[in-house]
């Protein structure tokens, strides 16, 4: 039987929680840079707000599904299993992981500092189809996430390299928390304690995101 993921008892709930806080505070992100997208029409600034527009959805879903789906218990654990879910939730928890992706990508492509679109739309339905094509389909997935936000993650640290700000600092932080959260992620359907590391790591990320965006906040009021 195929594992999606596995929940100790003790953390089910918390999870959800964490889910939802993660979903907020990337759905205030992405509603900060579409009001700074509104005045300056940068087009990178409505890239990054849909990029953490999908992101938000993708953990809202995550935290719905588990909600709903995740009161089954055994031996102590709530395991997820493909198998065992009607198909409607087997979609939901695909909707997930692809709003997440295309989260990532977008992100990705506003990194490359270049206007055609081509590249965009090549770099999602290659990255869709990686995991559509795959046996297991969630692993992939996952790996597909690892490897966008290592490079994202990358890019983030050149970009500190040169400016030496905390502002940097703080971004690159975040993406590297994330992208190791992303790895541990790999081996939730047969470690539940990497389910909990890897929310764990999520929440550190997204802390230092919310600490930055009340940051700028705070400077933008300011000014």
């Amino acid at each position: 039987m195929a594992y999606a993921y596995i929940i100790p008892e003790w953390f089910f709930g918390l999870d959800i929680t964490l889910e939802i806080i993660f979903g907020l505070i990337t759905l205030l992100v992405s509603i900060f840079a579409f009001n700074i997208y509104k005045t300056s029409k940068e087009r990178s600034i409505g890239l990054l707000s849909l990029s953490f527009l999908f992101i938000s959805l993708s953990y809202l879903t995550w935290a719905f599904v588990n909600l709903v789906i995740a009161p089954t218990l055994v031996d102590k654990l709530r395991i997820i299993t493909l198998g065992t879910v009607p198909k409607a939730f087997i979609l939901a928890i695909y909707t997930h992981y692809g709003l997440f992706i295309l989260g990532l990508v977008t992100l990705a492509y506003t990194t490359f500092q270049v206007k055609k679109i081509r590249i965009y739309y090549v770099l999602s339905i290659i990255s869709i189809l990686v995991v559509v094509v795959s046996v297991n389909k969630l692993i992939t997935s996952r790996i597909v996430s690892a490897f966008l936000l290592f490079f994202i993650t990358y890019h983030y640290f050149k970009e500190w390299r040169n400016k030496r700000n905390k502002r940097a600092l703080w971004i690159f932080g975040s993406f590297f928390l994330l992208t190791l959260g992303s790895i541990d992620f790999i081996f939730s359907a047969n470690f539940y304690a990497t389910y909990v590391i890897g929310h764990i790591l999520e929440f550190g990320a997204y802390s230092l995101i919310l600490g930055g965006l009340i940051h700028l906040l705070r400077k933008t009021k300011i000014r």
